[in-house]
């Protein structure tokens, strides 16, 4: 039996809000929805669990942004969608610096909207495995798990971006490069085409003088000072080689 899984859903315009919940509803999602940010966190109780959020960027009483990040700081964690009818990069690189999942431009057809909360769902489902804040498919947290750690990323890509010179765009392109994207899915996610998301990618490496995807999270950690351990020990492949 396929687990039900519950959503956020928070947009201020009353009428898209219920089309909305009632297109997610009949698709097999529970939604909780709200037209503002107090009452989209009014619907979060202590114990109420939540497998993904679509956000309206704009709301009456403030962004999406903060919402993102509390949800993703939430145990279990939610992963979100972020949704606008803004057209400038600098939304949509907000929404990339404060841990979206996935953005979407207005106006977008109810299939796409489902294919990205479906992955916003299973991005929150993947996380939680990954951190071991998962027992089950319905996403129950199990007891003793460490509390999650990390650097301040937001500030490292925005230090990345001045020292590199990287466009909005291109900072965009950085950091879901840093999520492990493929072009085709950095397309989708940042309404371009295949060919331009390639392109910057190309333009992101060249920039940052990392060599390929894999190398770009080490630059940031050698800016940011991190030492690597294992450095001393030299190049495995070069001691595979010697031998």
């Amino acid at each position: 039996m396929t687990p039900s899984y519950r959503i956020l859903l928070v947009e201020d315009y009353e009428p898209l809000r219920h089309s909305y919940s009632r297109t997610f509803t009949e698709a097999g999602y529970e939604v909780l929805s709200a037209g503002t940010l107090a009452a989209g966190r009014a619907l979060l109780g202590d114990e109420l669990d939540v497998h993904g959020a679509l956000l309206d960027y704009r709301l009456p009483d403030g962004t999406a942004a903060a919402l993102v990040q509390e949800l993703l700081d939430r145990k279990p964690l939610c992963r979100s969608a972020v949704v606008t009818g803004a057209v400038d990069d600098e939304t949509a690189m907000e929404s990339a610096r404060c841990g979206a999942h996935a953005y979407v431009r207005k106006p977008e057809t109810f299939p796409n909207l489902l294919a990205t909360l479906a992955s916003t769902v299973a991005s929150t489902l993947e996380w939680r495995r990954t951190l071991g804040q998962q027992s089950s498919a319905t996403g129950t947290a199990t007891a003793g798990v460490p509390s999650p750690i990390g650097m301040d990323t937001q500030k490292a890509m925005a230090r990345l971006a001045h020292i590199a010179g990287l466009s909005h765009f291109e900072t965009l392109v950085a950091w879901r490069l840093l999520w492990g994207d493929s072009n085709k899915r950095m397309a989708q996610l940042l309404g371009c085409t295949e060919r331009t998301a390639k392109y910057h990618v190309a333009a992101v490496l060249a920039r940052t003088g990392a060599k390929n995807r894999n190398a770009l999270l080490k630059v940031l950690l050698m800016d940011a000072g991190f030492e690597d351990p294992w450095a001393s020990r030299g190049d495995p492949d070069v001691a595979e080689e010697a031998d």
